[in-house]
């Protein structure tokens, strides 16, 4: 059967979003060296899903990185979709589908201190851009997912505009998650400068998740 334009288009979308991923994390040379041996790429998209990120990493310790491309899925819906690849072609091996955002970007970091990499996934929901943090690991047949960001609750955590960061906080490889949002009122303009609260989480081994180390409302504001 004859693909349609809009088939043609993502294909040519993925092709051109993966070839950056791959030229990220591989570099130039390595990827010139390869240019003889075209690589195959399967990748199933819903109508009118569009790819808005993408970034490839040691996700499974494998020989090969893994493809993480993400969605956005109209009015409001995004997926990550994740491709191993065995030297001639990548396949995708797992998908999860976010109902209230859109993907953003992805990150790829040991983030629990384990020795092994972990999917860093932001994405982002409504018209006031609530961010979303959800994190996955490679468990040998498919992604579990780590933890995931508390939504917004009146004197919790607030993520209408936030930013995620994240730090090392020590010489043995622990990190923790700063989460950056403007504190202000439902419905008051974030357009000026702002006072924000900062949020940080570090990882718990006993709960194997991560917890709220501490929250705080900066003293100065700031536009950013």
């Amino acid at each position: 059967m004859e693909r349609s334009r809009g088939q043609l288009a993502r294909v040519a979308s993925v092709a051109i979003a993966l070839s950056y991923a791959l030229l990220t994390h591989l570099g130039n040379a390595a990827v010139a060296g390869q240019a003889s041996t075209p690589l195959t790429i399967r990748l199933d998209l819903q109508p009118y899903e569009q790819i808005t990120g993408a970034t490839a990493g040691n996700l499974a310790d494998g020989p090969y990185p893994a493809l993480v491309i993400g969605t956005a899925i109209p009015p409001g819906r995004g997926r990550v979709h994740v491709l191993h690849g065995n030297g001639r072609q990548y396949d995708e091996v797992w998908v999860s589908t976010n109902d209230v955002g859109v993907f953003e970007s992805a990150t790829i970091r040991d983030v629990n201190n384990n020795k092994r990499s972990d999917l860093v996934t932001l994405w982002r929901g409504g018209q006031g851009g609530y961010l979303d943090v959800q994190i996955f690991e490679w468990e040998g047949s498919t992604y579990r997912k780590l933890w995931q960001l508390a939504g917004f609750e009146m004197g919790g955590q607030l993520t209408q505009g936030a930013s995620l960061g994240i730090r090392r906080i020590d010489d043995f490889g622990n990190v923790e998650l700063v989460v950056r949002a403007p504190s202000v009122r439902p419905g008051e303009s974030t357009l000026g400068p702002v006072h924000h609260q900062v949020s940080i989480y570090r990882w718990n081994a006993a709960k194997r998740t991560f917890v709220l180390y501490t929250r705080f409302v900066e003293t100065e504001k700031s536009y950013n």
